[in-house]
């Protein structure tokens, strides 16, 4: 008996010169289109705001302010497959959304009310954030060795800003040095546990 050797069907033939089929990212976000990403954002920024006036919330927003929900809330969503880690609407925010919310937020600072704290307490404020624009680099300098990390100044400039003019400032800082948005998780974490006060413990 002569074995024939059975030729291979020709559909598999034609499938053997055919590029793999494309695997699906498993990490990648359930909402990806900028617009859609932007219009959540902007619904969690929403519903940050209105829970802080819910009388039963009261406590809790005096604890942990509205605006660190603010940060952490997208970061959760992006952590967990929501949202992606880069988008356009990102780059919206922080070139046009921001600097426009700065100085909106400007608009608002009472300079009379400022003035009429006395020459006092404005020195107070001077000498203040002198000591931390200049002890920063100071201690960056003499311990910065120790955390081993040559980004680490990102996060202390960041973290200075805020110190120095709160949240907004330690956000526009965050642009300008180029910090990552998983780097400032830990920064306001930290912040939240010490500046919360006696009410946090």
């Amino acid at each position: 008996l002569v074995a024939t050797r059975r030729s291979p069907p020709r559909r598999a033939a034609y499938l053997r010169g055919l590029p793999p089929p494309a695997r699906m990212d498993p990490t990648a976000a359930l909402v990806t289109e900028p617009t859609q990403v932007a219009a959540l954002l902007a619904a969690v920024l929403a519903s940050v705001f209105a829970l802080s006036k819910v009388g039963a919330l009261a406590k809790l927003f005096e604890v942990i302010p509205p605006v660190i929900w603010a940060y952490f809330v997208p970061m959760l969503l992006t952590t967990f497959g929501v949202t992606p880690a880069e988008s356009v609407a990102y780059d919206v925010f922080s070139t046009v959304l921001l600097p426009m919310a700065l100085f909106l937020l400007m608009l608002t600072i009472d300079l009379k009310a400022i003035a009429s704290l006395g020459r006092l307490a404005l020195i107070m404020l001077c000498v203040g954030t002198l000591g931390i624009v200049i002890g920063g680099p100071i201690a960056f300098l003499t311990a910065g060795q120790l955390i081993g990390d040559p980004e680490a100044w990102k996060g202390l400039a960041a973290l200075s800003g805020s110190w120095i003019g709160g949240a907004a400032n330690m956000v526009a800082i965050q642009e300008s040095v180029g910090l990552a948005e998983a780097a400032l998780g830990p920064i306001i974490g930290g912040l939240v546990l010490t500046a919360g006060g006696p009410e946090f413990w």
